[in-house]
């Protein structure tokens, strides 16, 4: 119990702390490159925040797994 309590303390702030690093260096760009029609509907919106959730769920495995290997943290 202790090692899922240890994941999941560092997994979730990881997790919005990459989030944010990748919405603060994408969000002006995908809002350029969109309609602002399109940006104010749902669709360009959810779509953008899907996009940027995938990738910060990857980055975020990636870096527990160099953890796990580099013994940092063990779980």
């Amino acid at each position: 119990m202790k090692d899922m309590n240890t994941f999941w303390i560092i997994s979730i702030p990881l997790f919005i702390i990459v989030t944010a690093v990748i919405a603060k260096f994408t969000l002006k760009k995908f809002r350029e490159e969109s309609d602002d029609r399109e940006w104010r509907l749902w669709a360009g919106r959810s779509t953008y925040w899907q996009l940027v959730s995938l990738c910060s769920f990857g980055i975020t495995v990636f870096l527990m797994f160099i953890l796990k290997w580099t013994s940092i943290i063990d779980f």
